[in-house]
């Protein structure tokens, strides 16, 4: 099940991405446009994974609690 989530999750970044780069040569911008937007996007996955990383390092309580990792012993 998690294998799907991930694939979906991809999935949709890749029609994000589509959509993205269409509005912006729609807009009038150009095609030399969609390079900034992209790499600015990928600056944006990069703070948020360095984020996502300093959270799980910093021991800060999980807001779900045990839960989730019960569910996912229970998976196993």
């Amino acid at each position: 099940m998690a294998a799907a989530f991930v694939q979906s999750s991809f999935n949709i970044a890749n029609a994000g991405g589509v959509a993205l780069g269409g509005a912006i040569i729609g807009s009038g911008l150009g095609y030399g446009a969609v390079c900034p937007a992209g790499a600015l996007l990928a600056l944006i996955g990069l703070g948020l994974a360095l984020c996502s990383g300093r959270l799980d390092r910093s021991g800060a309580p999980d807001p779900q609690g045990d839960a989730a990792a019960q569910l996912v012993r229970s998976t196993r």
